[in-house]
Order: structure tokens, then C-alpha cells, then sequence
């Protein structure tokens, strides 16, 4: 959902990638000129750690004739992100075996929060500690 206060009435669009801000009314304020202030709110981050581009803005007249056009305004610089914590809640482990040094088998779970998906390269790592023999 995006909303400005820059416009008394605004058609939001989504197709796609896309979004279209049709608007009816424009503040008195702005109707000489200033600056546009568009506000999108819930919109999930990018759960990689890189630099997305690719945003750009296009404004039209009454007739969707094109008046100006940028390209690559903004970044979201997604290398700054800090990693998500795994809460102690959400961890769960078992073991099958609750010996001194008898075989077991461990069964470890965990709600990270966010999509893993391997198409996309994510991957979980488990790190044992070294007291532990897993060969």
C-alpha cells in the first residue's frame, strides 16, 4: 500500500513490478512545483545481502504522455542488513539416545522466519561443537 501526502485522492495500480499512482487531486501546495513524497509501507526486504537497483520513475500528463524519466534513484543496499536470530523458542532438538558415548541420532528443528529457498541459493549451515565426533 503506498500513500502520499502530496494527493488529496489517489488509484493505486499493481501489476507486476509495477505500480501506478493515479492521482485526482493535487495538494494546493504543489501545484507550482515541490517536492513528491510517496510513502509504501509492508513491504518485505530482500532476504539476499547484495545491492538491489533497478527502481526508476516515470511522471505523465492528463493525456499519458511522458513528462520526465529517472532511472536507478534508489538502492537498497542489502550488504548493510544484519542476519536474522534464530530464537531459543524456535530451536528444538532431540536425541535418541541419552547415554555417555552411545550412538545417537539427533534430530534438530528450527523456524527461521524467512523463505530459505535453494533456487534462489539460500542454504542452512549447522555447526556441532567440537566435543562432538560426527565422523
Amino acid at each position: 500500500m503506498c500513500e502520499s501526502s502530496n494527493f488529496t485522492s489517489i488509484v493505486q495500480t499493481f501489476n507486476g513490478r509495477y505500480i501506478s499512482l493515479q492521482y485526482t487531486a493535487v495538494v494546493e501546495s504543489l501545484n507550482a512545483s515541490g517536492p513528491i513524497e510517496i510513502i509504501c509501507t509492508n513491504w518485505r526486504n530482500p532476504i539476499s545481502r547484495e545491492l538491489v537497483t533497478g527502481f526508476s520513475v516515470l511522471t505523465y500528463d492528463i493525456h499519458k504522455d511522458a513528462i520526465d524519466y529517472s532511472a536507478d534513484l534508489m538502492k537498497i543496499d542489502a550488504t548493510l542488513f544484519t542476519p536474522m536470530t534464530i530464537a531459543d523458542d524456535d530451536f528444538i532438538y532431540h536425541l535418541s539416545h541419552h547415554h555417555a558415548n552411545e550412538l545417537s541420532d539427533y534430530k534438530i528443528s528450527f523456524d527461521s522466519g524467512i523463505p530459505i529457498s535453494s533456487s534462489d541459493g539460500c542454504f542452512v549451515k549447522y555447526t556441532f561443537p567440537p566435543e562432538l565426533n560426527t565422523s
